[in-house]
This record gives C-alpha cells, sequence and structure tokens, in this order.
C-alpha cells in the first residue's frame, strides 16, 4: 500500500511537470493567460521541500520490529497507517495552500522558509533517535 502511495506520488509530480513545460513550449494566443514565467531553480526547490518531508514521514512506516504497514490495531477496525496517511495529507495540504497563497500574493515561496516543515522534520528526527535508543538498533523491515 505505501508503496503504492510512493509510486503514485511520483507518477503525479511527473505529470505535472509535464504539464509544466509542455505550457513553457507552447505558442499562446494573443491575449491567453500565461502565468508565471518558469524559474526551474525555484522549481527543483520546491520539488525537494515536498519531497523530504514526505519521505521523511513515509520511512516511519518500515521502523521497528512489527513495523505500522503490517499492524492492526486490537480492535481491527483501524490501522496505525491509517494516521500515517492523515498526517501525510494534512502536511500535503499545508504545503499546497502555502504554495497557493505565494502564487496569488506574488512573493516567493520557499518551503525552507515554512515552520510546519520544521516542526514535522524535528518531531520525525525525534522519533528515529527515540527508536535508535529504545531498540538499541536503527533498523527498517521491510515485509
Amino acid at each position: 500500500m505505501v508503496v503504492a502511495l510512493i509510486i503514485l506520488q511520483i507518477v503525479i509530480v511527473l505529470n505535472c511537470l509535464k504539464n509544466i513545460f509542455e505550457h513553457k513550449r507552447s505558442e499562446l494566443a494573443p491575449g491567453e493567460v500565461t502565468g508565471e514565467p518558469l524559474n526551474t531553480r525555484d522549481l527543483v526547490v520546491q520539488i525537494i521541500g515536498y519531497f523530504i518531508p514526505m519521505v521523511a514521514l513515509t520511512m516511519l512506516v518500515f521502523m521497528g520490529n512489527e513495523p505500522i504497514i503490517n499492524n492492526l490495531s486490537p480492535n481491527s477496525k483501524m490501522s496505525p497507517l491509517f494516521f500515517l496517511v492523515l498526517l501525510q495529507s494534512f502536511l500535503m495540504a499545508h504545503i499546497t495552500i502555502s504554495m497557493q497563497v505565494n502564487h496569488i500574493t506574488r512573493t516567493a515561496y520557499t518551503p525552507f522558509k515554512c515552520r510546519v516543515m520544521y516542526m514535522h522534520l524535528i518531531v520525525v528526527f525525534f522519533v528515529y533517535v527515540l527508536h535508535l535508543f529504545a531498540m538499541k538498533q536503527f533498523n527498517f523491515k521491510f515485509f
């Protein structure tokens, strides 16, 4: 499931990049809205700023002796994986809304000034460190 989500996210980003570069090369009719000029450096920064927190959060799925990807809750109605995907959704929504606000206000967007992303990375790093010291080892278990 997680691998499918990662592949889906990569396909979506690649499709967006394809559309961005196709739009840049297309000839526009007079009066057609063109949007903003493409700054490739800013685009790369936005992509890296998106994938760093998403990959860090996704890797939590594989940690521990019993990774949450294989773990069901005691009542078997909800997987802990649901909460991780929900957290990812909140993070993606925040990043998207930040980009939209910067686009509308015509200010430069950089994900590295986002306090939510910093807090997220600090918490994920803390979980990694806690896992390292609690388990006396740092391992990932894949299926």
